[in-house]
């Protein structure tokens, strides 16, 4: 007997109308109870629910993803083991990283276990005769499993909250977690749980259903590969994008809502088709399903259908409709081949004699809440060569959102040929432009956003925290930008191999800047509009500042000529203002976000000063940081400006430089340390021109680290250097080279960069480098081409470099040198009271590798560091003895004399070496024992 569910947790639901037992005994119009409806699917709901909490497997699932989302959340954000504030924003992307593929492996198993359950119960039979329909039956399993979904996710937020309260972070933005995990993820489940659904139902077989289910996914994930990559192809597309602090959600809502929208009408026809075919009873073939399920696609049924098939097919035009005519949709293959023809048809060009820009000045009238901008102005164009310049050669971005309203020249002129695909135009000059005679180039530009793109939309042009390059206007000359760089598609198009651009001092491509060739120096002067409520910022001193018509107006010059190479940034900013010298500081933030802006000053001021000391003095009147969305991680440095993302320094939370290093204060000294590197000096766009900017800029920041911290601090973070330049040379496809001609592995010209330098100043004195420095910086400041290479700073350094130390030079510059140091055995003895013997055996090895990648040990004629560490009384430990020793051989006995107890001793503690197994150059420091008056065994 069946008795009511409010009796017993084994009652089953009732019905007002008869039962669905066989298709043709079923009246075609059965008398409809709302409220029995709602009441079965109430209660069946809860009870599938139950079921699914219940179980071991599923607390197992669910309490692993939790966990690892707490061992996440332990380093979030972590740079070089500084963490960040758990904003909401990161502890979302905590809870996405850790979840989702619990989420997955949840919808995908639990929707086969329910739609099973019955019949792996062996019950179905007696369930199937109840008078429960196939729609209720499906539709409460569902609903049980939303349940469970929504049940999770509260979860999540929870755990997301407690981890911000226990950092001590009280700012929860709580619509924010709701809006992302119901939104997206939310969304999500239902969409791959409607599909699971469908696919057990048709194939009426639990473990192929799980099968198909899994290959679905992988085959779903591959679909690009296949040429299908249009998000109209893959199930469940359309993401929220990043979630930003400064932008919010932006503009990604409105492709988000109508991707969602065409997947879940989509998901509901698949549904309404497994309705009809699922099983009942002991009928389970095809036919037989389908002959009983055309009962059940009543009048109501098929209005549902029509009416979801409708927002199905409408939904799918209206995105065509915005991605592929509004706007252009372009797939990788055919990306790919557009670079290759660009530098088939155009690659003559490329050494092309071209005037060079000198002066630019332009008027931006920036419209956020629109995401567009027009550009209005001219520039200044001047003959440096030695021959006359009859054709011009512009190249426009190639972005199709661009419009060009205008491009004319202060002289006659016509297009001579232009492609409207790669929008190359060469315009002819009517009269040539004489050597040293120049002209005026004005031009106008508008940025539309036209409805929504399908992939990754436009980022730099945002509601709030607009950050654009000046490669949106026009440049002059063959791009070499444009051009591939992956071998394989190099080969596939029939292009030349290049393995490197050029030599670091070959004198043609020295002619051209690291920022491009169409210019050298420019004056700059621009003019930035934008909404009433937000602030623009452009290079150089702010000359003026005016309201009209509701809009606010900048007027930007700078002190002093500048790279062709700049951003335009618009936002909703507070301000922090403070003074170096006669030097504006100034920091544009997000409010909220004031965490570190004390330390960023001081970054800024202590940079400064070391700089200004050791090399030059700063070549303008003000520097400001500007806060940027997190769609981007690092930029390009800036004249007179440092851009920071939200993500790194405006949330990094370094405690005591005893336990987290400072890279908020690093980063800043680093970006600092560009203006003179990067800014003053431009290098060569050469083989071996990161070495000019990062690693010298790398230096840099290291030496005001130096002198502000620990050694242990700074010995951290040579650490995680050396670690990194590891990890990347064995991630990487590429063979290595030297650093003298390293070019595009950053784990080169930034990771080991820091450590060469790092060591050369201390084997030929902080002072006697930076003199180096300083004589290849009065060389090459404020010059044009032809601009500087890597063997030109070298040759500075060698002239400061002992005869008895340019192996050093050999080794870390023009060659792939590796070590392979460890320390065997350490111990000690108490000589006299307060002294201390400590004698440590090592093994140490030098090893070359070849341009081809070979490997070969070396003789060894190095001097390298030894160190003693001693613990304090508080715990830590502290490196009390420091020596550089002669090393020659494989196998090394030294003997140390310290006057505090030892703890460990270290075979290059400061990591000045690039050691491939660095974790064992240290041991722990053992007591000597002398044993005397030994019983001898006569035997």
């Amino acid at each position: 007997m069946i008795r009511d569910s409010s009796t017993t947790k084994k009652t089953r639901p009732t019905s007002a109308y008869p039962p669905e037992s066989a298709a043709w005994t079923l009246p075609t119009e059965p008398t409809i109870n709302v409220n029995a409806y709602w009441k079965q699917i109430r209660e069946w709901s809860f009870l599938y629910f139950k079921m699914v909490w219940t179980e071991i497997p599923f607390l197992a699932i669910v309490g692993s993803g939790i966990i690892l989302l707490f061992l996440n959340a332990s380093r979030i954000n972590s740079i070089y083991g500084t963490s960040s504030y758990p904003t909401t924003a990161l502890m979302l992307d905590i809870i996405n990283s850790s979840f989702n593929l619990f989420f997955l492996i949840l919808a995908i198993f639990y929707s086969g276990e329910l739609i099973w359950k019955e019949r792996s119960l062996n019950f179905h039979m007696i369930i199937d005769s109840l008078p429960v329909s196939s729609f209720i039956s499906l539709l409460s399993k569902f609903i049980g499993l939303l349940l469970i979904y929504i049940t999770l996710i509260l979860i999540l937020i929870a755990c997301g909250v407690i981890t911000q309260i226990a950092y001590g972070y009280l700012k929860f933005d709580l619509p924010v977690y709701f809006g992302t995990l119901f939104g997206s993820a939310f969304v999500g489940l239902i969409l791959f749980t409607l599909l699971s659904f469908f696919i057990h139902v048709m194939v009426n077989d639990k473990f192929i259903g799980f099968v198909i289910s899994i290959v679905f996914l992988i085959v779903n994930a591959l679909l690009p590969q296949f040429g299908l990559e249009h998000d109209l192809w893959q199930f469940g597309s359309g993401n929220l994008g990043p979630f930003s602090e400064i932008n919010l959600y932006g503009h990604f809502i409105v492709p988000f809502a109508w991707f969602k929208t065409y997947w879940i009408a989509f998901s509901l026809i698949l549904f309404t088709i497994a309705v009809i075919f699922s099983a009942r009873g002991a009928e389970t073939q095809i036919k037989l399903r389908w002959k009983a399920g055309k009962h059940r696609f009543t009048k109501s049924l098929s209005l549902f259908v029509l009416a979801v098939f409708y927002i199905f097919l409408c939904s799918g035009f209206y995105i065509y409709y915005n991605t592929n005519i509004i706007n252009e949709f372009e797939g990788l293959e055919e990306h790919t081949k557009k670079q290759a023809d660009y530098e088939k048809s155009f690659s003559q060009y490329n050494h092309l004699v071209q005037p060079k820009i000198v002066e630019s000045n332009i008027s931006v009238d920036l419209f956020p809440s629109r995401r567009d901008f027009v550009a209005e102005g001219y520039y200044y164009l001047k003959n440096k060569s030695l021959q006359p310049i009859q054709d011009i050669h512009v190249q426009y971005s190639l972005d199709h959102q661009l419009i060009v309203d205008y491009l004319k020249f202060d002289r006659e002129a016509t297009i001579k040929q232009s492609d409207s695909g790669f929008r190359y135009y060469i315009y002819h000059l009517s009269n040539p432009l004489m050597p040293g005679d120049s002209m005026k180039m004005n031009f106008k530009l508008s940025f539309v956003t036209k409805a929504f793109v399908e992939g990754a939309s436009n980022t730099d042009i945002v509601y709030n925290g607009t950050f654009f390059k000046n490669t949106y206007f026009p440049s002059l000359g063959y791009n070499h930008r444009f051009e591939l760089k992956d071998l394989a598609d190099r080969k596939k198009y029939g292009l030349k191999i290049k393995d490197q651009q050029s030599e670091p001092n070959d004198p043609r491509e020295k002619t051209a800047n690291v920022f491009g060739d169409d210019a050298d120096r420019i004056r700059f002067e621009m003019v930035v509009g934008t909404d009433g409520d937000q602030i623009a910022i452009a290079p150089g001193a702010l000359q003026r500042e005016w309201k009209k018509n509701g809009r606010n107006y900048f007027r930007y010059k700078t002190d002093v000529p500048i790279s062709n190479f700049y951003s335009i940034v618009s936002g909703r900013y507070r301000v922090r203002r403070d003074q170096w010298k006669d030097v504006s500081l100034e920091i544009y933030y997000h409010a909220g976000h004031e965490f570190n802006l004390d330390k960023m000053m001081k970054g800024m001021k202590d940079a400064l000063s070391y700089c200004a000391d050791n090399f030059s003095p700063y070549q303008f009147k003000q520097l400001r940081i500007l806060e940027f969305p997190r769609y981007q991680t690092f930029v390009p440095p800036y004249a007179n400006t440092i851009s920071y993302s939200e993500n790194i320094g405006f949330i990094l939370k370094a405690k005591k430089s005893s336990e987290d290093l400072d890279m908020n204060y690093y980063v800043t000294a680093r970006e600092v340390a560009h203006q003179w590197w990067g800014q003053q000096v431009i290098e060569a766009d050469v083989p071996g021109s990161a070495l000019l900017s990062e690693g010298m800029s790398q230096y840099t920041a290291l030496m005001v680290m130096k002198h502000a911290f620990s050694a242990e601090a700074v010995e951290r973070y040579l650490k995680y250097e050396l670690d990194n330049y590891l990890k990347g040379r064995t991630q990487s496809r590429m063979k290595e080279y030297p650093l003298l001609s390293v070019n595009n592995q950053s784990y080169v010209s930034d990771n080991k960069s820091s450590l060469v330098f790092f060591a050369l100043q201390d084997y030929l004195g902080e002072d006697n480098l930076n003199q180096a420095f300083k004589e290849y910086n009065k060389l090459w400041a404020f010059k044009d081409a032809p601009y500087p290479s890597s063997i030109n700073l070298l040759e500075q350094i060698h002239k400061v470099t002992p005869d008895s130390l340019r192996y050093l030079l050999y080794d870390m510059f023009e060659n792939v040198t590796l070590f392979e140091n460890q320390a065997l055995d350490a111990v000690y003895k108490e000589s006299k009271k307060g002294k201390f013997e400590l004698t440590l055996s090592v093994s140490c090895e030098k090893i070359r590798i070849d341009s081809s990648g070979q490997e070969s040990n070396i003789p060894l004629h190095d001097w390298i560091d030894v160190g003693v560490y001693s613990t304090d009384s508080k715990g830590k430990e502290k490196l009390i003895y420091l020596k550089k020793e002669k090393v020659t051989k494989k196998n090394n006995l030294f003997v140390i004399s310290v006057n505090e107890r030892p703890s460990k001793a270290d075979i290059d503690p400061l990591h000045k070496l690039i050691d491939r197994h660095s974790d064992d150059n240290t041991i722990r420091v053992g007591q000597f024992i002398e044993i005397t008056n030994l019983p001898i065994d006569s035997n």
